[in-house]
């Protein structure tokens, strides 16, 4: 055995060698992207895209990994995409549905928070029906009536349903103070309706895309206490620190490390 074997974390310090202490657990919001709205060509009645899941914990982690991080980007058309960190995962929203004689198609997507559905179809003789999609992590869209879209369901509660001629609301989202501001995330996307739009409540990150706004990008947020030291970065994350703790916040894929 070496010298140094011999030396514990005490009798280091005792002898005037310093020894750095790291964390062992960060907590940590992790949100996905929001599912897009959309509406079917010629009609303005699609459903609300659902918002992004969001996992918020404490994570346990070995300060001397090199943790990668994927952020769910919004996707035109189609789902949310999911955030990746501390192996765990938010999962995107659901796209809203789309005006369709097909229900697999007028049916909202399932996602973290499910998309509202399309409105209904009528065929010449009744109105067939059309449903919000399941949420995994969050809530379900809103169900489509007659000639009104579905709102897409958000993290706090479900979208809207259509009603005649009007598009419900979006779901509402999830309000943190992680990042050391008062912020609102993942809120479900309006319905569109033929003579009246539902609408969106206001998110930063996660939310679903609604006829009046586009689907939103995710989000990484973590934050440990101020007295240990800043960590290795890629991906040009913002940091902050309040009294109590550090704060790193990416909107883009990065890593990180002690």
């Amino acid at each position: 055995m070496g010298i140094l074997g011999t030396f514990n974390a005490s009798s280091l310090r005792r002898y005037g060698f310093g020894v750095r202490q790291l964390p062992t657990s960060v907590t940590g919001l992790l949100v996905a992207s929001g599912g897009s709205y959309s509406s079917g060509t010629g009609s303005a009645t699609g459903g609300g895209g659902g918002g992004g899941g969001i996992v918020n914990q404490t994570f346990t982690i070995d300060p001397l990994t090199t943790y990668t991080f994927t952020i769910g980007t919004a996707i035109s058309g189609g789902n949310g995409a999911n955030t990746v960190a501390f192996g765990s995962t938010a999962v995107g929203g659901g796209k809203g549905g789309t005006d369709s004689s097909t229900q697999s198609v007028r049916d909202g997507s399932s996602g973290g928070s499910g998309g509202g559905a399309a409105s209904q179809y009528f065929d010449g003789v009744d109105w067939l029906s059309s449903f919000g999609g399941a949420g995994t992590q969050g809530n379900s869209g809103g169900d489509g009536y007659r000639n009104g879209g579905g709102g897409g369901g958000g993290y706090g509660s479900v979208g809207g349903a259509g009603d005649v001629n009007t598009g419900g609301n979006g779901g509402s989202g999830y309000t943190s103070s992680i990042s050391g501001a008062s912020v609102t995330y993942s809120t479900g996307g309006a319905g569109g309706g033929l003579s009246t739009n539902g609408s969106s409540p206001a998110s930063t990150y996660g939310g679903g895309g609604g006829v009046d706004r586009p689907a939103q990008n995710g989000v990484l947020t973590f934050a440990y206490p101020i007295k240990f030291p800043y960590g290795k970065t890629t991906g040009s994350p913002s940091v902050t620190t309040n009294a109590t703790h550090k704060i790193y916040t990416f909107t883009a894929n990065g890593t990180f490390r002690f």
